[in-house]
């Protein structure tokens, strides 16, 4: 959470408004990774439930910059990259849901170009999605891109 403080700093007699701010990013917080703890210190463990993926403005993965990102992660169950349009670095997305609780259909219906080594090998492996549409893919360049992309699904 961001701590947003006026009129002093937070360590000072002088009195301050703190703002508690519940940030979120691709759709998660800090807490539905790392847990909580409650009033009297007992940590809580992870939060998230159910949670949504939501890449919403990213266009491209780089080399390793989603690399076992969600691996073995039992929260996620649902995945929204609605403006991707390619994956261009080796392993960038290479086990990236591995082993999840990922459901569903996947609309990567924009997704045009994959290349480098191993850029989506394994990337929905073991998940229970239903359907993906690739629908926009006209490139798959390099060695082993796509390899057991949806294995065991």
């Amino acid at each position: 959470m961001a701590k947003l403080v006026l009129g002093g700093d937070s360590s000072s007699a002088t009195p301050a408004f703190h703002i508690l701010q519940n940030k979120k990013k691709f759709g998660f917080t800090i807490d539905d990774f790392i847990g909580d703890m409650d009033s009297n210190g007992v940590f809580l463990g992870f939060q998230a439930k159910n949670a949504m993926f939501d890449g919403s403005g990213i266009k491209d993965f780089s080399t390793r910059s989603a690399y076992t990102l969600f691996r073995q992660n039992q929260t996620i169950r649902s995945v929204i990259l609605p403006d991707l349009t390619k994956i261009s670095g080796d392993y960038a997305c290479y086990q990236m849901f591995h082993v999840t609780s990922v459901e569903g259909h996947i609309d990567l219906s924009k997704l045009e170009t994959i290349t480098g080594i191993y850029a989506c090998s394994s990337m929905f492996n073991d998940t229970r999605i239903e359907s993906i549409d690739l629908s926009s893919l006209t490139v798959l360049n390099t060695e082993y891109v796509c390899s057991n992309m949806c294995d065991a699904c």
